[in-house]
């Protein structure tokens, strides 16, 4: 039995006041229950639809402009010019949110809200489809507030370079003894600046920069080493260096010198 994805006329009133009161189409949908691809679809189904989520459109950004403006009349021009904080609460099921709202010039007419093409001649222009002619689109995020925190991290590591990671000291089942503790830093470090280390036991350098070496060497390590070292179409643990990693990270750190190393192949 085919499923009916028709839009009652309670969702649909539903998803106009969520418009309307400022959220996007996608957000409406998911506050309404449905997807955003219905919504559109009913829109290219019902003109009268259309015209209605067009119109609440048009009235969201009359009010997010007036709100604006009602902010600049109490000396924060500032931060209102740049964005206005809303903050919704219940609406039905809704969960009250906040998000920031901006307008943006649309970037495929260059705000002048017409497109000309090869179609368009002899002075004549149609409506801009991606801002639907307004010259501009609202773009709605949530504002930066300060970093949050991370429940349950205890290990902060630079990247995994595809190992897995733990935050203890850990014993492969190939017998070898990982000191995670040694690598990274501590949550607590991590929030005060400090860079997390490489574990060394687990990667190269190599792996460690993302390969980053080939464009700025460190201590000619992948001139006299890497380079030489990794094999055509193979992956970096066939490298020959790959037992012996520990030279590559003593060179790495500065503590060898690269050119000693291969003159004594």
């Amino acid at each position: 039995m085919t499923k009916n994805h028709k839009l009652t006329p309670l969702k649909k009133k539903n998803i106009i006041t969520f418009i309307r009161a400022g959220c996007s189409l996608e957000t409406a949908a998911l506050c309404a229950g449905c997807s955003a691809q219905i919504i559109r679809r009913e829109m290219a189904e019902n003109n009268d639809f259309a015209t209605q989520i067009s119109k609440a459109e048009e009235d969201s950004e009359v009010l997010f402009i007036n709100k604006i403006r009602q902010a600049a009349n109490k000396e924060q021009c500032g931060r209102a010019a740049a964005w206005d904080h809303e903050c919704h609460t219940d609406i039905g099921n809704i969960s009250a949110q906040k998000y920031a709202v901006v307008l943006a010039e649309c970037e495929q007419c260059q705000g002048t809200g017409l497109y000309q093409g090869c179609c368009e001649r002899d002075g004549c222009a149609v409506e801009c489809d991606a801002c639907n002619g307004r010259g501009m689109k609202r773009i709605q995020f949530t504002p930066f507030m300060g970093r949050k925190p991370k429940v349950g991290v205890t290990r902060v590591f630079k990247n995994n370079c595809a190992f897995v990671h733990s935050a203890n000291d850990t014993v492969k089942q190939s017998g070898e003894f990982i000191e995670f503790s040694k690598g990274g830093c501590t949550y607590d470090e991590w929030l005060n600046g400090v860079e997390p280390k490489p574990v060394e036991e687990l990667y190269c350098p190599y792996l460690w920069t993302n390969h980053g070496l080939q464009g700025h060497d460190v201590h000619d390590l992948y001139h006299c080493l890497c380079r030489r070292k990794l094999s055509i179409g193979g992956v970096i643990t066939d490298c020959s260096m790959w037992p012996t990693k520990a030279t590559c990270w003593a060179i790495f750190n500065g503590k060898l010198d690269a050119n000693k190393v291969i003159s004594g192949d």
